[in-house]
């Protein structure tokens, strides 16, 4: 048996998306991700890997060619599907991601990644049904973007550091098996302001462009 899920999103060509999935239990597979725009949507990491532990949690992400208004996620099995669609300003795309299961516990271990260069965004996801995202919290630094209460619960932390782990310990009030899922979204560079400028032999002065000789005359032009 499959069933479709979908999420309504004005989604721009100018922006990068991250979307967490989780299932209710650890075996049921979330087997695509599809938008009405066509465009290509990648799974970053995934857990549990095998066996039967936690929950099922996996991180997408999509940096869109086109325009879409409604995101489509494919699944097999009886199980819940769980989803959070997020959009992020400013940024060149996903770094590092990681994804695993933790057995039965009120303080599963963090999930940690080591960005590759500063200035990005730090985005994690846990998925641990029954527990409702009110009774989960994350560690200090970390802050909760509200989602369903069903899950998953997410939370940022901007600007981690290049080369050091960085991961979400998560209270839940309730211990339960849990699926994690985390991903580090690139700050898009910054290009620069260009400013020419003329030596008059005692200052630089800001430049203009009049046009350029052609041999006969001065043809309009502009100055880049």
């Amino acid at each position: 048996m499959s069933s479709p899920r979908t999420i309504a999103a004005a989604g721009r060509t100018d922006r990068t998306y991250v979307l967490f999935l989780g299932r209710s239990t650890a075996l049921d597979p979330i087997t695509g991700v599809t938008d009405d725009a066509g465009n290509t949507w990648t799974r970053l990491d995934y857990a549990p890997k095998s066996g039967s532990t936690g929950r099922r949690a996996e991180v997408w992400s999509c940096r869109p060619a086109a325009p879409f208004t409604v995101v489509s996620v494919a699944f097999t099995g009886s199980g819940v599907c769980l989803g959070a669609l997020l959009e992020v300003a400013g940024a060149a795309g996903p770094d590092v991601s990681a994804a695993d299961v933790r057995s039965n516990s009120g303080a599963p271990a963090p999930v940690t990644v080591a960005p590759t260069v500063g200035g990005g965004i730090a985005l994690a996801a846990i998925v641990a049904t029954p527990t409702p995202t009110s009774q989960i919290t994350p560690s200090a630094g970390w802050t909760l973007v509200a989602t369903d209460s069903g899950g998953p619960a997410v939370a940022y932390r901007p600007d981690p550091p290049a080369g050091t782990p960085v991961g979400v310990s998560w209270t839940l009030s309730t211990a339960t098996g849990s699926g994690h899922a985390i991903t580090v979204v690139k700050a898009a560079p910054v290009v620069p302001a260009v400013t020419v400028t003329v030596w008059d032999g005692a200052a630089e002065q800001p430049a203009t462009l009049a046009g350029v000789w052609d041999g006969a005359t001065v043809q309009p032009a502009t100055l880049t």
